[in-house]
């Protein structure tokens, strides 16, 4: 009898399948107050097993709600028998708030990280912000790039916080890439754009970022490549967050992965995260 199951949504079955293991559906139900309801499909099968508990958020994203959803789930596979659990979050809820910019502010992603490790034995997540303590930090580049090669163009970065993965993927396809540099205001939150490059700008570019929220720098950095005399240009980002106006970036193509669930969600990092999964695991 396998000693390991694989619970939670459709990204979860497609990792059951990549692991060779046998998966239960969490059925997600919320109220019309907002509490959320995740329901064991098959709780019997939990019994005395390890989970592999994975669950991508939905939009419209709500980071709130779907951390209650995990932390219930996985409370719920421990009243149900479990062992040990192995959390899989493909976009880590709060990840942005990983640093203290103005006094009294939280360190928000640590916080989150200690209250799911109270029961959570490993925790896995594709790409993070920046790297965290704890928390195993998968590599999708692959991903990005086998898609990415169809298209041909120059990498560009929107920032300086996006270039570990601009220089990624343009090694991996072996393209040119350039890295323009933003500030923001940390008050109002709203940003600028610097993009000294004195070279021949590329007549098709591909635009990298991690995190698509508002789309406020994508926008502001597409308008640039284009007001530079960029004909062709494609918008990639890893978590599809899709918040604000994001339809109003310039781009002629802009696709993401499936960490979170978008109507843009072209690329499938299952496969990435299984590799991690079975490495860590000894699968």
């Amino acid at each position: 009898m396998e000693k390991m199951i694989v619970a939670g949504d459709s990204f979860a079955q497609s990792l059951s399948e990549k692991l060779g293991l046998d998966f239960i559906d969490v059925k997600r139900r919320t109220f019309p107050d907002g509490e959320v309801c995740p329901r064991l499909s098959v709780p019997d099968k939990i019994i005395g097993k390890d989970v592999v508990l994975a669950m991508t958020a939905s939009r419209p994203y709500n980071p709130n709600s779907y951390l209650m959803e995990i932390l219930i789930t996985i409370r719920n596979l421990k009243s149900y028998g479990a062992n040990k659990i192995n959390l899989v979050l493909p976009y880590f809820p709060y990840s942005r708030q990983d640093r203290v910019i103005i006094s009294g502010e939280p360190v928000s992603s640590k916080f989150v990280k200690e209250i799911l490790k109270v029961w959570a034995d490993n925790i896995f997540s594709v790409e993070l912000h920046n790297e965290m303590d704890g928390v195993i930090n998968i590599d999708v580049s692959d991903d990005l790039s086998n898609y990415l090669k169809k298209i041909g163009g120059t990498i560009i970065g929107p920032d300086k916080g996006s270039t570990k993965l601009v220089k990624k993927v343009a090694k991996k396809l072996g393209y040119d890439y350039i890295c323009m540099e933003k500030t923001r205001n940390p008050s109002t939150g709203s940003i600028s754009i610097k993009f000294d490059y004195d070279g021949e700008m590329p007549k098709n570019a591909i635009l990298i970022d991690d995190i698509l929220a508002s789309g406020g720098t994508l926008k502001m950095a597409a308008d640039l490549l284009r007001s530079r005399g960029v004909e062709k240009l494609v918008g990639c980002v890893v978590h599809p967050v899709l918040v604000g106006d994001w339809r109003a970036i310039n781009v002629d193509e802009l696709v993401a992965t499936n960490t979170i669930q978008s109507e843009i969600s072209a690329i499938d990092v299952s496969d990435s995260v299984a590799k991690e999964i079975k490495k860590k695991l000894k699968l």
